[in-house]
């Protein structure tokens, strides 16, 4: 996408619209795609994470959604190998999970980053054959191999 392009594509958008881009991980990609959103702003956001959510991916908070135009990068969090560890997974999906990040934290939902760190640190207190084989296949797909 070009200067000329991008200016286009923002010509179409109310003015008064803040622009964002995606957040986390190193270097540039090309623009994929520009789109607006309505957006919560996460004032408990941790340092990898972006300062605004979707209200459909992020825990319910207080608070009145608000427009904002999104540049998508090319490959992003997008990425096919990247997805599971950028999705939102809910703790009571997998007990063996959800009993390591209570001694942690009070979230209910973790992405997938936050998930393999848990799995990672607690390696050696899991007991791999006793957990439920939809829960070990999830460990494999965030990268963790009992």
């Amino acid at each position: 996408m070009t200067v000329a392009d991008l200016i286009e594509q923002l010509r179409k958008l109310p003015p008064e619209l803040p622009v964002l881009v995606e957040g986390y991980e190193t270097g540039w990609d090309a623009i994929y795609d520009i789109r607006t959103s309505y957006l919560i702003r996460n004032a408990q956001a941790n340092d990898w994470d972006g300062e605004y959510e979707e209200p459909g991916k992020a825990e319910p908070k207080p608070g009145l959604p608000h427009q904002a135009a999104l540049i998508v990068g090319r490959r992003g969090h997008r990425r096919e190998s990247l997805k599971p560890l950028h999705a939102l997974y809910t703790l009571v999906d997998y007990p063996v999970l959800a009993a390591l990040a209570a001694e942690r934290t009070q979230a209910t939902r973790l992405d997938g980053r936050a998930c393999r760190a848990i799995y990672e640190n607690a390696r050696q207190r899991i007991d791999w054959q006793a957990m439920p084989t939809h829960e070990r296949d999830f460990a494999q797909r965030l990268g963790v191999v009992p």
